[in-house]
C-alpha cells in the first residue's frame, strides 16, 4: 500500500509530524509513505507548484491528512484531499485528540436549527 501524508507546513519537522508518521506506520505496516516534507519535494514544488504533489498522489491507495489544532484544514491540504476524492483515492483524517464534545443544550439547539426538533 502507498500512502500520501498530507499536512500543513507549519508542523514539518515537529513532534506532531513524527507522531503522525508513527501512527501511519503502526496502522499500515510495510506501507510506503510519501511525506512531502523533504528537500527534493520542496525543490520540485517550487518548480511545479501543487501539481507536483498531485502527481505524487496518482499512484497512492490512501491519503491520510492532519488538520490544524482548531479543526480547520489549510488550503494546500484541502486541495490534496479534493484531488484524492476526485480521483477515487481513499482519505482518512488523523485524530486530533481535541475536545469535540458538544453540550446537551448546544446539541438540542443544533437539532432545532436542523429542523429535527
Amino acid at each position: 500500500m502507498k500512502i500520501y501524508y498530507a499536512h500543513f507546513v507549519g508542523i514539518y519537522n515537529t513532534y506532531q509530524e513524527k507522531r503522525d508518521l508513527d501512527i501511519i506506520n503502526k496502522l499500515f505496516i510495510n506501507s510506503g509513505i510519501i511525506n512531502p516534507n523533504s528537500e527534493i519535494h520542496e525543490l520540485e514544488y517550487r518548480k511545479s507548484g501543487m501539481n507536483y504533489f498531485e502527481n505524487l498522489m496518482k499512484d497512492c491507495d490512501l491519503v491520510m491528512f492532519r488538520g490544524c489544532i482548531n479543526g480547520k484544514i489549510p488550503a494546500g491540504v484541502y486541495k490534496e484531499i479534493m484531488y484524492a476524492i476526485n480521483n477515487n483515492i481513499s482519505v482518512l483524517e488523523l485524530p486530533s485528540f481535541i475536545n469535540r464534545e458538544t453540550s446537551v443544550s448546544d446539541t438540542r439547539q443544533m437539532l432545532v436549527e436542523l429542523g429535527i426538533r
